[in-house]
């Protein structure tokens, strides 16, 4: 199975009676996993698994293969698009016009430039910061 899986936390309520006689009552969550990832896993009786669970953003419940989100997508921003394509978090046919590609550069440097180095960097947003920095140091009286 290749990418996301969406499981949901379902709350239930257990009782638990302590030694004192006293009965408490504690809300527990309950994940079940779809038929298709059990077997997928090849998950019989018990066995351990490894997830790394984070609460759904709205990009993450969207279905990108429906026609109405796929209307959505043309819809987004193009900033937003780029977002959702470097994280994976869109299908591979509707980020077909960028590629994400790594820049070594120190979160510094980035924050110097006005940008903010834990959000996605597009070209445009580089070119423009460093326009931005050119004219102002161009502009700022010299010593």
């Amino acid at each position: 199975m290749k990418g996301w899986v969406r499981l949901v936390a379902k709350p239930y309520r257990m009782r638990k009676k302590l030694k004192t006689g006293e009965e408490r009552e504690y809300t527990g969550y309950r994940i079940i996993l779809p038929r298709r990832l059990v077997e997928e896993l090849g998950l019989e009786g018990e066995a351990p698994l490894v997830a790394r669970l984070e609460v759904a953003e709205w990009y993450h419940l969207l279905d990108w293969t429906v026609p109405k989100n796929k209307a959505l997508w043309r819809r987004l921003p193009e900033k937003a698009k780029l977002d959702l394509c470097s994280k994976k978090l869109a299908p591979e046919d509707l980020c077909t016009h960028t590629e994400t590609l790594t820049v070594l550069a120190h979160p510094e440097d980035l924050q110097q430039l006005g940008l903010d180095p834990s959000r996605p960097v597009t070209l445009e947003d580089l070119e423009e910061a460093v326009r931005r920095k050119v004219l102002a140091e161009a502009q700022s009286p010299s010593p």
